[in-house]
């Protein structure tokens, strides 16, 4: 099976690796920066997996049931059956859309990996209520977030109408940690702890960065 691009570079064994957008070294320092640990015996949604590199790696770290959602049918699940396949895996891939889709017949789970969603979606708490929703234990968030220089504890989301975050149109906000921590506790997620340090910027300067927070049910 023919697949035109892979967005996770995935080792297939015997050599292969797959000629990922994110290399290796990448995609293990952001599993490391998630902390997730041992995940023997629990159950793991991966959100918006693409070809499924957090899925499987969360399988290979004991989780007993993986599914990966996508809304993607093409190039992405392409990847993902190639593989599933030479990786003897039994995580599942499931395509529908995370905010418009019913997703009530999957359940709860004990781990969601929300890794570069949120700033995708026009609605962001609903989208984090969504989240809860089908939460058992934590939601591992990955997000694109700002810094406010002379204001560190400022609480508020940088808005972008016509693609300036990285020439994308589809990307949509970046929260400070205060934010994204309110945001989290309103849509039922009374713990939020933040994973990767806030870089520091001078007054009245915007930074942004790749923050990462584990948001616990209770």
């Amino acid at each position: 099976m023919s697949v035109p691009l892979w967005w996770h570079s995935i080792d297939l064994g015997d050599g292969v690796v797959t000629p990922g957008h994110k290399s290796p070294e990448m995609l293990n320092a952001e599993w490391q920066q998630l902390q997730i640990g041992d995940l023997s015996g629990m159950s793991v949604l991966d959100i918006g997996a693409w070809d499924g590199w957090f899925s499987f790696r969360a399988e290979q770290a004991g989780a007993e049931r993986v599914i990966a959602l996508d809304w993607r049918d093409g190039e992405a699940r392409r990847g993902f059956d190639v593989a599933r396949a030479a990786l003897g895996s039994t995580v599942e891939y499931v395509v529908a859309d995370f905010m418009s889709n019913d997703l009530g017949s999957l359940g709860e789970f004990d781990v969601v990996l929300f890794l570069g969603v949120l700033y995708h979606l026009r609605e962001p708490i609903i989208g984090l209520e969504r989240l809860a929703r089908l939460t058992r234990r934590h939601a591992l968030i990955e997000t694109e977030a700002i810094t406010v220089g002379g204001s560190p504890g400022a609480s508020i989301c940088e808005f972008y109408p016509f693609g300036e975050l990285y020439g994308d149109t589809t990307n949509w906000w970046t929260p400070t940690e205060t934010a994204l921590v309110g945001m989290c506790n309103l849509a039922g997620f009374p713990e939020v702890n933040a994973l990767v340090p806030v870089p520091d910027a001078q007054p009245g300067e915007i930074r942004h960065y790749r923050c990462v927070a584990r948001a616990n049910r209770g």
